[in-house]
């Protein structure tokens, strides 16, 4: 069966729908028609943006986006005349093309509507970085893709400097360059170089509630330890806005709600 057989029913130039991804999900288009291929682009499942450029196989489409080229899953691409049928959500397969929701700011839990090439926060613009709570038996890992599951590029060990931020962050990862080496890493461990360092403490919650520290910036993020009502020496080692600061407690990093925490007061002798 040759490639072109499996062509849509429709010009290369028209436009097609992206469907079976899950709310927040975004689209994978990737390098070449594989799915351990480098992702070139996460295109929101919303998107209008991107074209068919040429014939489908039985698995993949040629794409373009915003002057990419590119390869997507086909049957997450639903074109005009196309026999595919679209399905739940809930049945969403896992083989690499659903990616998780992207986050591109610290106070809101809203997928975004532009690529992610786009600038994310201050904290995340042409910075360095050291790493923080790591440890020199777990080092951090340089992966592929935003995936756990992701083929390892390499390593960062826990003492590393000069981690370069390349303005890529989805929920609770980011992409880096250290040693020549590319790839994604765990964002809660990105310590901002420029930050002032600043012990805090916590206010505002019940002597018997905990604060959760969460694994990236956003609500439903999962939660990666706890601070009790009565600690102090959390230290701020990245961004604090309104919403979220990032701190370091007890050999644990990650955010804190920005309500629960303020400026550590020496005690008066």
């Amino acid at each position: 069966m040759t490639f072109a057989s499996f062509a849509p029913k429709c010009n290369a130039a028209d436009a097609v729908k992206i469907i079976n991804l899950s709310p927040g999900a975004a689209l994978h288009m990737r390098e070449a028609p594989d799915k351990n291929s480098k992702v070139l682009a996460y295109i929101p499942g919303s998107s209008k943006e991107f074209r068919i450029t040429g014939s489908c196989d039985e698995k993949w489409c040629p794409i373009s986006f915003r002057g990419m080229k590119g390869w997507a899953f086909r049957r997450f691409l639903r074109v005009p005349g196309d026999a595919i049928v679209e399905t739940p959500s809930d049945l969403e397969s896992s083989e690499g093309s659903a990616a998780t929701t992207a986050f591109p700011g610290f106070s809101t839990d809203e997928p975004p509507t532009a690529l992610l090439t786009a600038p994310d926060p201050d904290a995340y613009l042409g910075r360095f970085y050291s790493i923080e709570g790591a440890t020199a038996d777990h080092p951090l890992s340089l992966r592929d893709a935003p995936d756990d599951a992701s083929p390892i590029r390499g390593m960062i060990p826990h003492d590393a400097r000069q981690v370069e931020g390349l303005k890529r962050c989805i929920a609770k990862w980011c992409l880096v360059r250290y040693n020549g080496v590319v790839g994604w890493t765990l964002r809660r461990h990105l310590a901002d170089d420029a930050t002032e360092v600043r012990r805090l403490q916590v206010v505002n919650i019940d002597i018997a509630a905990v604060l959760p520290v969460k694994e990236y910036p956003g609500d439903t993020a999962a939660d990666i330890g706890f601070i009790p009502s009565f600690a102090s020496g959390v230290v701020q080692i990245g961004a604090c806005d309104k919403t979220w600061c990032h701190v370091r407690y007890l050999g644990f990093v990650g955010w804190v709600s920005s309500r629960y925490v303020a400026l550590e007061i020496a005690p008066k002798l």
